[in-house]
Parts: C-alpha cells; sequence; structure tokens
C-alpha cells in the first residue's frame, strides 16, 4: 500500500501527514455509510466530500482510522476555521508554559517591571539600593 502515500509538512509546523489512497477514501465511506459526521446529513452521490480529522493532528490527533471520517467540503472549511484558532491557542500555552513567550505588558510593579513597589506604597527601581529602617540609627 505505498502508492498513494506521501508525506506533506505544514509551513510552520512539524506535524507530518500522509496523504490517503483511493481504495482508504471508499473503505472509509462505506464504512460511515456515507454520512457527513458534522452535520449527519447524507453526502449523495457527485457531492464534494472530505476525509477529515476528528481531532486535528496539531492538537495530538492521529492520522489514521478512528480519527478519520467524512465531512462535506462546506462543514469541513467551518471546522477548520474553528481548529485554527484552537491550534493557536494551544502554541500560545504551550510557549507560555516553557517560558519562551514572555509578556509585553508585565503587570505595573510585578516580577517582570523595572519598578518595585515597597511595603510603605513607595515606588522604587528595581535594584536600586534603599535605606532600610535598622540604617536610622533607631533599631
Amino acid at each position: 500500500m505505498e502508492l498513494g502515500r506521501g508525506k506533506q509538512t505544514s509551513r510552520d509546523e512539524d506535524v507530518t501527514r500522509r496523504s490517503i489512497s483511493k481504495k482508504e477514501r471508499m473503505e472509509l465511506f462505506n464504512d460511515r455509510k456515507g454520512i457527513c459526521h458534522i452535520c449527519c446529513n447524507k453526502i449523495y452521490a457527485g457531492q464534494d466530500w472530505e476525509v477529515e480529522h476528528i481531532i486535528p493532528v496539531a492538537l495530538g490527533g492521529d492520522d489514521r482510522g478512528k480519527n478519520l471520517d467524512l465531512a462535506h467540503i462546506e462543514c469541513h472549511r467551518g471546522k477548520t476555521k474553528t481548529d485554527v484558532g484552537r491550534i493557536a491557542k494551544a502554541k500560545r500555552q504551550a510557549a507560555r508554559h516553557v517560558g519562551k513567550k514572555v509578556s509585553r505588558n508585565p503587570l505595573p510593579c510585578g516580577k517582570g517591571s523595572k519598578m518595585k513597589k515597597k511595603l510603605s506604597g513607595e515606588v522604587v527601581l528595581r535594584g536600586e539600593k534603599t535605606r532600610t529602617p535598622s540604617s536610622d540609627g533607631m533599631g
């Protein structure tokens, strides 16, 4: 079954996908009884349809068997539109988790800020030496 299989890679992702042979497409169509899994309507002869990943490959979905299903082209476009947002969010969360992404707008006086707020309420630059109450001679 090497015929008809090749690897596709997205431009900015390291996700590899294999192409699905005509034989596999027809087996899938017959197994699913020609029903779009998104709108649950029948796919009629002559209607355009696609093989769709239930869980996107970029979100950890498999490229075989149970993760593949049928969808009308319009249904697939709508689902892909929502999947793109979910994939982008997952990438942002992963980048933030490993420390790759740093906020452009850190909280005022937070750890990422140049300023800090003392317990007295005074705002000072971080790293600046300040007097402590014990150096006043009062302690």
